[in-house]
């Protein structure tokens, strides 16, 4: 048992197979777009903490430190919707 308090926010801030929005492409501010994917859980093995496994559209898994949940108006917003709806067909 250690004394150490241990960073578990990876495991807490998003569930397996969240939305998330991340820029794919690497491209100055703030010309970024972002893209919709899919959070896959921590990428343990791989960078550095807080990298997790993202799942893209076409089915490729890759890691990536730098990502974030939907906003309110993303959810709401008729393309994201539309978006969601093409991703998981």
């Amino acid at each position: 048992i250690s004394v150490e308090t241990s960073n578990i926010g990876q495991f807490c801030e998003f569930g397996w197979y969240d939305w998330v929005m991340f820029c794919d492409d690497p491209v100055s501010f703030p010309d970024a777009q972002p893209v919709l994917d899919r959070y896959l859980g921590p990428s343990i093995d791989f960078g550095p903490s807080m990298t997790a496994k993202i799942l893209k559209q076409n089915g490729e898994v890759f890691c990536r430190s730098t990502y974030r949940c939907l906003t309110d108006g993303d959810i709401t917003n008729q393309a994201h919707i539309a978006s969601r709806t093409r991703f998981d067909s």
